[in-house]
C-alpha cells in the first residue's frame, strides 16, 4: 500500500479579502499529482472561485458559492505535466474574508 504524507505546506490561509495561491514549482524530469482540495472561507465569498492551472493552462475552473468547507475529491488524479508548475487559486472571498485552501494527496512522480 502507498503511502501519503501530510504536509504543513499543502495548508494556505489567506489575509482579508485576498487570494489564497500554492505554487508547486516546476521540478526537473517530474510532475505534481493531486487526489483533491478543501477550499472554505470564514463567511459568505463575493465571487468564489478555484482554479488550477498546469503550466499557465487552466485545468479546473469551479464556483465556490458558500463559505464551506467545499471538498473536491477527483474522480481520478489530477496530474501536471512533466516540468511543469501547477497553481492553485481560491479567489479573494471580499471584504472581511479569509480563505482556505488544503490540498490532498500532493506528490511528485
Amino acid at each position: 500500500m502507498e503511502k501519503w504524507s501530510f504536509s504543513s505546506g499543502n495548508v494556505v490561509v489567506s489575509d482579508d479579502d485576498a487570494a489564497a495561491v500554492k505554487t508547486l514549482s516546476a521540478v526537473a524530469g517530474q510532475r505534481h499529482v493531486l487526489t483533491g482540495v478543501l477550499v472554505g472561507y470564514d463567511g459568505e465569498p463575493d465571487g468564489g472561485l478555484l482554479t488550477i492551472t498546469d503550466g499557465g493552462v487552466t485545468v479546473l475552473s469551479v464556483p465556490i458559492l458558500v463559505g464551506g468547507p467545499a471538498p473536491i475529491q477527483f474522480p481520478s488524479l489530477l496530474m501536471g505535466g512533466i516540468n511543469s508548475t501547477v497553481v492553485i487559486t481560491l479567489a479573494a472571498g471580499g471584504s472581511g474574508v479569509k480563505g482556505y485552501l488544503n490540498l490532498f494527496g500532493h506528490r511528485l512522480v
